[in-house]
C-alpha cells in the first residue's frame, strides 16, 4: 500500500494483511492505536512527515522487518518497540529524542543496522541483545559515553559516532566488535585510542580528526587499513612507527603529526596505489597517485 507525497495528516486506515505501508512524506502527526491491527506488517516507511507520537501498540507487530521513522518530530518512541523481534532495520534519524533505554532494544535479536543519528540523544540503552547486529550510526547527538555493547557484538562492522561529546573509548570496547570495519570517531573529545584497535584486522576505515588526541597506540597497525584520518589534533605530535604496516592505505591525512620520515614513508605508500589514492601534507595540501 503506497500513500507516500498524498499530503495525509490522518493515518490511513489499511487493509487486513497488508505487508507494506508506504506512508512517507505526508503531514501525519502520530502513529496510532490501530497500528497493532496491522499484524501482517513487514514493512513501515514513515519517514519524512510531522510524527510525534507512536502508540505502544506497533510492539505487536510480530513480522514486522523493516521500520523507518527517519525525520519526523518524535522526541520519544515507546519501549514497545524492543518486542520487535523480526526487525532487520531501524531507522530513528532526524527526531528529537535525548534518552532511549535497555527496553527500547531488549527483544531486537535479528536488528542488522540501527540508526540513530542526528537526534539529541544523551543516554543509550544497552545493545548487548543486538547479537545481529552490523551497522550502528549514532552520529550528530550529544552522546559522552560510548554505547555499551553488553560483552561483544559478533558481526558489528560499520559505527559512526562522529559529532558527539565522548572522552573516552573503554580499554576492552574492541574486543568486543571483531569484524569491525569501519569506525567514524571524529568531532569528539578523545584524547587517546585504546590499543586493542591495533587488533581489528579487519578495520578499513578509521578517522579520527578533529578530536584532542595526544597519542596512538603502539604495536602493527592493520594491514587492511585503507583510510586514516588524523588530522586536526593540536597535541598529536608523534606517529607510531606501527603505522608504517598499514599496506593497504589509500586516503590518509597525518596533520602535522611526525615524524617527517614517517610520514614520507606514508606518503610514498599511498601514493603508489595510484590516481584514486590521496594523501594530505601538513599544510593540508593533497597529493594524488
Amino acid at each position: 500500500m503506497d500513500v507516500s507525497e498524498k499530503g495525509l495528516s490522518a493515518f490511513p486506515t489499511i487493509p487486513a494483511g497488508t505487508t507494506k505501508l508506504d506512508a512517507s512524506d505526508n503531514a501525519l502527526t502520530e502513529v496510532p492505536a490501530s497500528i497493532g491491527d496491522c499484524a501482517a506488517l513487514e514493512e513501515l516507511l514513515l519517514f519524512k512527515n510531522k510524527i510525534k507520537t507512536v502508540d505502544k501498540a506497533i510492539g505487536s507487530l510480530g513480522k514486522l522487518v523493516t521500520l523507518n521513522l527517519f525525520n519526523n518530530a518524535c522526541m520519544k518512541v515507546p519501549p514497545e518497540i524492543g518486542n520487535l523481534g523480526a526487525l532487520e532495520e531501524l531507522n530513528l534519524a532526524a527526531n528529537k529524542m535525548m534518552m532511549l533505554t535497555d527496553a527500547h532494544f531488549a527483544g531486537l535479536g535479528s536488528l542488522k543496522i540501527l540508526t540513530i543519528n542526528d537526534n539529541r540523544l544523551v543516554r543509550m540503552g544497552s545493545l548487548k541483545n543486538l547479537k545481529s547486529l552490523e551497522e550502528l550510526r549514532l552520529y550528530a547527538n550529544n552522546l559522552e559515553e560510548m554505547p555499551d555493547l553488553g560483552g561483544g557484538l559478533p558481526e558489528l562492522k560499520v559505527v559512526e559516532l562522529h559529532k558527539n561529546r565522548i572522552s573516552v573509548i573503554p580499554d576492552d570496547w574492541f574486543t568486543q566488535t571483531p569484524k569491525l570495519e569501519k569506525l567514524l570517531m571524529n568531532n569528539n573529545m578523545l584524547t587517546t585510542v585504546p590499543a586493542w584497535i591495533c587488533r581489528c584486522s579487519a578495520l578499513t576505515n578509521l578517522q579520527l580528526q578533529e578530536n584532542k588526541l595526544t597519542s596512538l597506540p603502539a604495536g602493527d597497525w592493520p594491514v587492511s587499513l585503507e583510510t586514516l584520518f588524523v588530522q586536526d589534533n593540536p597535541e598529536l605530535k608523534l606517529l607510531p612507527d606501527g603505522v608504517k604496516k598499514c599496506t593497504g592505505l589509500k586516503r590518509c591525512n597525518v596533520g602535522a603529526a611526525g615524524p617527517d620520515s614517517l610520514a614520507n614513508e606514508l606518503k610514498k605508500l599511498v601514493i603508489a596505489k595510484g590516481p584514486a589514492a590521496m594523501f594530505w601534507g601538513k599544510d593540508g595540501t593533497p597529493v594524488t597517485g
